[in-house]
């Protein structure tokens, strides 16, 4: 999981399941009153195992 770089939002990776090595992140806005709460779930794009690794990095 990863914060946006504004902090209103998180991303992060679900794994396929199906043992392929390929992943989906997403992303939901954070709506805060001092409780953290998601928004609106977005996918964003599907990675494999390479764009994964480099995900952790960037």
């Amino acid at each position: 999981m990863k914060w946006d770089r504004d902090g209103e939002s998180i991303h992060y990776l679900v794994d396929s399941f199906d043992g392929d090595g390929d992943y989906t992140e997403y992303q939901t806005e954070i709506q805060s009153d001092h409780e953290l709460l998601g928004g609106t779930i977005n996918k964003i794009k599907a990675l494999n195992q390479e764009e994964y690794e480099e995900w952790f990095i960037d």
